[in-house]
């Protein structure tokens, strides 16, 4: 005779019973959540600002470059840096040439015409996995380059510039970008204190569903010749630049 009550026939049944019902409550709880991230993310989200006043803009972002001595980021030789403590990059600018790396992957990529060759674990890749590699490189490039050195991109080819009004009744310098990299269309606001210092900017990029975020931008270093990176964004998430040197 089995003494375990919990193996009678009724007791199994109703055991099965709760699970369903506990199952039920996890199910209910997980659509509450979605919903209530999905009302989050509505509320949050923010409609791209009409700007104005192009030509102002224009001044205004010279003013910014100005201060960051944006010719003398020009003249650089070479800028290398870690992305989030994974992404190597030496970005040798004057040769227009990358040298990408992530754990064992290496990859040497001419950002000319985006060819090159690349490495995993010692040995040369080849065919589609080379041009995959290659892909991932431009597109890491891409997007970690600019949070390090955006400011400086604020004339690139495809950009135009105008100047936002914000909810805090302060103005917002806009640099929308409709080519280049790999979401043209995207456009940020720009920051800056009453001494033109950038502090953070405003996104609407393509990949996020979410127009508006804000992240910061701080802990900047000078490199020389005045020359001043931010290594520091606090937003949704946290990047961080680290291993920043650069050559003249």
């Amino acid at each position: 005779m089995d003494s375990n009550p919990l193996n009678t026939p009724n007791n199994r049944f109703t055991s099965i019973d709760m699970i369903q019902r506990v199952l039920k409550i996890v199910i209910f709880a997980f659509i509450g959540l979605v919903a209530i991230g999905a009302c989050g993310i509505f509320i949050a989200n923010e409609n791209l600002p009409s700007g104005t006043q192009e030509d102002a803009a224009d001044a205004w972002a010279m003013e910014i470059q100005s201060k960051l001595n944006k010719k003398a980021f020009d003249s650089l030789k070479v800028v290398q840096w870690t992305f989030r403590g994974s992404n190597k990059y030496v970005w040798r600018k004057q040769d227009g040439w990358l040298e990408y790396s992530k754990g064992n992957l290496k990859v040497h990529l001419n950002l000319t015409d985006l060819t090159g060759y690349a490495y995993k674990n010692g040995q040369p890749l080849q065919g589609d996995k080379l041009e995959k590699k290659l892909q991932q490189a431009w597109s890491g490039f891409c997007n970690d380059s600019f949070w390090l050195v955006a400011p400086y991109k604020m004339f690139d080819e495809g950009t135009s510039r105008s100047i936002v009004q914000l909810e805090d009744g302060k103005k917002g310098l806009m640099v929308a970008y409709a080519s280049g990299g790999v979401t043209p269309g995207d456009a940020y606001v720009w920051l800056v204190d009453d001494d033109n210092n950038i502090t953070g900017w405003k996104m609407w990029v393509k990949i996020i569903p979410v127009g508006g975020l804000h992240f910061t931008w701080e802990n900047w270093m000078e490199v020389g010749n005045g020359v001043q990176l931010s290594t520091y964004h606090k937003g949704v998430i946290k990047i961080e630049m680290t291993d920043v040197e650069v050559v003249f």
